[in-house]
């Protein structure tokens, strides 16, 4: 009977091993979803304001429009002309 009750013990031990493992997974994988999230919302607000990062992610964006509209002009020139 005494060896029932240690068994019994022993795996109880070990679900709640198990249980506090996987919460620790998922508070991690949460944490670093926030993370992610937390990052992208700072970057968006630097990147609309007024100071120097704003400016640079303003001017990356026009080059990039910029150069959307000046590849295909320069494409056809330089392979059908």
């Amino acid at each position: 009977m005494n060896t029932k009750s240690s068994h019994a013990a022993d795996q109880n031990a070990i679900y709640e091993a198990a249980i506090r493992s996987i919460e620790a997974s998922q508070n991690r994988r949460l944490a670093s979803g926030y993370a992610v999230v937390g990052g992208a919302i700072a970057y968006g607000q630097g990147a609309l304001g007024q100071g120097t990062f704003g400016k640079i992610s303003r001017l990356a964006k026009v080059f990039c429009i910029c150069f959307a509209f000046m590849l295909p002009n320069i494409l056809f020139i330089k392979y059908v002309l």
